[in-house]
């Protein structure tokens, strides 16, 4: 998995020789400022970016499951809290708590 100064997230193959992204998520319009699997799914992450949005995916899709907007600026982190709820602090001084998400 890779994200960074860019505004997609890649999850590289583990074939030998191979550089080609198993999967490529793009919908984030700024750089990628956290990437975290979920604990408990294989299918299951979260991206922060700079654009002030959470995403929330499911590699069985090609969109985001749900966007969390609770910043007005920078997300700075995320991450899962409690299995159920996304937790992200921002350059708005602000950390937040998205409850009730759920993975199936």
């Amino acid at each position: 998995m890779s994200a960074g100064v860019t505004t997609e997230i890649h999850n590289r193959g583990l074939a030998p020789g191979s550089l080609a992204p198993i999967f490529q998520f793009s919908s984030h319009t700024s750089w990628i400022t956290a990437c975290k699997w979920h604990g408990k799914s294989w299918f299951h992450l979260l991206s922060g970016s700079y654009d002030g949005k959470v995403m929330l995916w499911d590699l069985r899709t090609a969109w985001p499951v749900a966007v969390i907007e609770s910043h007005q600026d920078k997300v700075l982190c995320a991450d899962w809290w409690k299995d159920d709820c996304v937790i992200s602090g921002g350059a708005d001084s602000k950390l937040c708590r998205s409850s009730e998400i759920y993975i199936r």
